[in-house]
């Protein structure tokens, strides 16, 4: 027996909600949120690079890959690059 939600939003809150624009801004917006997180897991590196660019990351030094190994531990991400991260706080 599958549960009714308790609450659904209606159709301008989701696409007002953070979620929905990042999935537009990555040209995945037909996506549903289990989908999305697929693709998030199956494709690690371009889902981290989409945040980056998404939130507008700012570095000091730009970053050679976005995950040089999966290995953990040791995974290094967006490595080669420096970040301020009182400069993100603030903005």
């Amino acid at each position: 027996m599958e549960e009714e939600p308790i609450w659904v939003p209606d159709e301008e809150r989701v696409k007002r909600a953070n979620i929905s624009r990042y999935a537009s801004a990555i040209k995945k917006e037909n996506l549903e949120y289990s989908s999305l997180w697929q693709w998030s897991v199956s494709h690690i590196e371009d889902f981290w690079k989409s945040i980056w660019e998404y939130f507008n990351v700012k570095s000091g030094a730009a970053y050679k890959s976005v995950l040089s190994s999966r290995v953990m531990p040791g995974a290094k991400w967006f490595e080669g690059s420096t970040l301020n991260y009182a400069e993100h706080f603030f903005l």
